[in-house]
């Protein structure tokens, strides 16, 4: 396992290089970094990537997260294959300007993707944060899939969410020691931000229906079906609201805009902040979505789900009577969709939900600074995160 080179500066201080670019990766990745900061040994450089800036920044001012450096990758016109080179390109130069002793990434996407190999490149230990999700198939969720299995292999440090990504991670090859279960810090973000919330009056009759949907494994096809579908449930309910969330892209955005324009009970919505997001969220009596962050987070909540998607890297949610797999084919997710519309909403306990109980950043860190000592296991089998109602499997780990 690679170790922090402490033959250079202060080796007192572990000097961390944080890559973000996404909403998502503000929402995971603010809880974490404010434990890394004040975490006294701990030096930390926060990377904007710029891949998603508005968004990014809006989602950042939420947690008061601020960027030390601003790389402003993204320009007009800008290809899947433009985007991951300029990263790259960026990355690599202001990685070895800073010379961490670690990067950390989170997720699958391309800022992940290149602030690893850009660590890789410049033989910098990298610690992957939500590792170990999969599907199976390269294509779906495509290119994020391909992304994370690249990332695996070159990191030090892998945080898996649950004991199931682990066992995913085992399966592949990677070192146990190497790996900590540490739960989701998207959960932690929840949960600090709920009390925060002002609850949206529910006493007009409605019951609501939130869309979000931007796969791109869906653009070429599928997308036109869901859209249909969710036409078709609106018509096919008299008393559901639907809001759809736009999605940043503007390849989806211009075909749902398209298909469900002129509904006098569908309405649009831009990305959300944070807090807004979640206001709409705790509103709604149904979720249609592809998006892995808000199944999560409704997982958590007990708000009934259909997963737009024909693969899941989450199945954990699939053992809640609340969450479908759905699939992409209209009629499937009206059926899913009418289903779950009259289960209604679930009381639940918010640490006791499959992806994390609000301690990742903590496990996380702890993870950090035991590597750093050179110690293994990351963390003892009871330090790690296990769902309730789950046989946790030790894998031969320490207690």
């Amino acid at each position: 396992m690679l170790q922090p080179d402490k033959t250079s500066g202060d080796w007192g201080m572990l000097k961390t290089a944080v890559v973000m670019g996404t909403r998502p990766e503000a929402i995971k990745l603010a809880p974490l970094i404010a434990r890394l900061r004040r975490t006294p040994t701990m030096a930390v450089a926060v990377i904007d990537t710029g891949q998603q800036p508005a968004a990014f920044n809006a989602t950042a001012a939420t947690f008061a997260l601020n960027a030390d450096h601003a790389l402003n990758v993204q320009r007009a016109e800008q290809t899947l294959a433009d985007l991951t080179a300029d990263l790259l390109a960026a990355l690599e130069t202001t990685l070895k300007e800073l010379s961490p002793d670690l990067v950390i990434v989170q997720g699958d996407t391309q800022s992940a993707l290149t602030g690893a190999i850009a660590a890789a490149r410049l033989h910098i230990p990298i610690a992957h944060v939500e590792a170990g999700l999969r599907t199976g198939n390269l294509d779906a969720p495509f290119p994020e899939e391909i992304n994370r299995r690249v990332i695996a292999g070159l990191a030090a440090l892998h945080f898996a969410p649950t004991p199931w990504a682990r066992g995913n991670l085992l399966r592949e090859g990677i070192p146990s020691q190497t790996i900590a279960v540490t739960g989701n810090p998207i959960i932690d973000s929840l949960e600090a931000c709920l009390n925060d919330i002002a609850p949206i009056c529910k006493q007009d009759g409605w019951r609501r229906v939130l869309v979000t949907c931007h796969r791109r494994e869906s653009w070429n096809g599928a997308l036109s079906g869901i859209a249909a579908a969710v036409r078709r449930l609106a018509d096919r309910q008299a008393d559901v609201m639907v809001t759809v969330i736009l999605p940043i892209a503007p390849t989806p955005r211009r075909v749902l805009e398209r298909l469900l324009k002129n509904h006098p009970r569908i309405r649009f919505a831009t990305p959300l902040a944070y807090p807004m997001f979640l206001q709409e969220l705790l509103a709604a009596d149904l979720v249609i979505s592809d998006s892995g962050g808000i199944l999560e987070e409704a997982a958590t909540l007990g708000i009934s789900t259909a997963i737009i998607r024909d693969q899941v890297d989450r199945p954990e949610a699939l053992e809640l009577p609340w969450i479908r797999l759905a699939g992409t084919e209209e009629k499937a997710i009206i059926a899913a969709a009418e289903t779950l519309l009259h289960l209604g909403r679930h009381d639940v306990d918010l640490c006791a939900g499959p992806f994390g109980d609000g301690k990742a950043a903590k496990r996380i860190v702890k993870a950090i600074l035991r590597w750093r000592r050179g110690g293994a296991p990351l963390l003892s089998w009871r330090d790690e995160f296990h769902p309730p109602n789950q046989t946790a499997s030790r894998h031969g780990r320490a207690v």
